[in-house]
Formats: C-alpha cells, sequence, structure tokens
C-alpha cells in the first residue's frame, strides 16, 4: 500500500490552515483507498514542550490511517534562482512518500537552488512548492499544477491568487515569482525576478 505524507505548519500549539490540509488528506484517501478515516488531524498530540513563537514542521505520515508523525523545527531554504527542467510524463497527483522522480528532476538543476518542472510545454511546480507569478500587481499561479497545495488553495479562494495558463512561451511576460507552500506566504519580499529563471537546455 502506498504511504503518504503531509507537511505542516505548527506554532504556538496551533496547525495553521488545518481545514485545508484536513480535506488534501480527505480526498487523497478516498481516491486511493476508497474510503477516508475523517479524522487523521484529530490523532495527533502537540507536545507542550515546543518552544513558544517558532515555526515547527508536523510531518505526518499516512494510508488508510497515521502511520507516524513527528514535530521538528522549521528553517526555510534560501532560493534565488531557478533552472526549468523538462518531464512530460510526470504524475505527482498527491503527496506520496516516494518523490524518487521529482528528486531525479532536481539533480538537473544545475548551479540554480530550485528547479521549475515543465511538462508538456506548461508550468506546473517546484521540486517542493506551487507557484505564484507577479504581473502588474496582481498574483497568478499556474493552472497545471502537479499537485494542488493547501496554501494554493486559502489564496485561490481569499481571492488573492488567480489560476491560468502559464507556458514557457509567455514565462518571460511576469516580473517574477514566489515560491509558496505550507510555510512559505505569498511575499514580495522573496520574489525572484524571471530573470533568474533560466530556460531548459
Amino acid at each position: 500500500m502506498c504511504l503518504l505524507f503531509e507537511s505542516i505548519k505548527v506554532i504556538n500549539g496551533v496547525v495553521c490552515n488545518k481545514d485545508y490540509h484536513a480535506a488534501r488528506i480527505r480526498r487523497a484517501q478516498q481516491s486511493l483507498f476508497g474510503k477516508s478515516s475523517g479524522t487523521v488531524l484529530e490523532q495527533v498530540k502537540i507536545p507542550c514542550n515546543l518552544k513558544p513563537d517558532t515555526v515547527y514542521k508536523l510531518r505526518i505520515t499516512y494510508d488508510t490511517k497515521i502511520r507516524e508523525y513527528s514535530f521538528s523545527e522549521y528553517h526555510p531554504k534560501s532560493i534565488s534562482s531557478l533552472q526549468c527542467v523538462v518531464d512530460n510524463h510526470i504524475s505527482y497527483s498527491h503527496k506520496f512518500e516516494d518523490r524518487s522522480r521529482i528528486q531525479i528532476l532536481f539533480s538537473r538543476k544545475g548551479q540554480a537552488d530550485d528547479i521549475v518542472i515543465l511538462k508538456n510545454g506548461l508550468v506546473t511546480d517546484s521540486s517542493y512548492t506551487n507557484l505564484a507569478f507577479l504581473k502588474k500587481g496582481k498574483w497568478y499561479t499556474p493552472d497545471t499544477p502537479l499537485l494542488p497545495g493547501s496554501k494554493r488553495a486559502f489564496y485561490l479562494n481569499k481571492g488573492k491568487l488567480e489560476e491560468t495558463r502559464i507556458t514557457l512561451e509567455n514565462l518571460k511576460s511576469f516580473e517574477g515569482v514566489c515560491l509558496i507552500n505550507a510555510f512559505l506566504d505569498l511575499s514580495m519580499d522573496r520574489l525572484i525576478p524571471v530573470g533568474k529563471i533560466k530556460m531548459p537546455d
């Protein structure tokens, strides 16, 4: 049976974006196993010794039920450049533990800090985040993500992000890109200029 995982931000004992994570877990269980336990996050006990005002990563491994979970302090990566890589057959519709294909693509990043995965000429995700592109003060996200993330769903529902078709050809029409996931918010402070995105070899 395939294992999945969920990475969730926890700070001051609060599970952030809880409903969106729970919804993704339910969808994955229903799709892969034909049923959902519906109580995965409720089974997690927050340790009482977590440091205040410190971001923790709650990592849950599960299939039809939780197999294990752990807490660790979260430290963001510094990403300032991206390499486009092409894989027209990759599929990562659920957050599987097996990320071997993504790791192979990541190994092709060259001197860049991370990758932008292109599938059939369309922009999808980085190796571990969804993408938000800036144009004239508005944020756009590809309508072809490999894995629709919880933070992406949150911003779409709040109207702060809009889906659009982003291709290799129109990539340069945007001003820059921001990497977003459960721990990384939309922020001009982390905007990577589009000139720092290297086209595929």
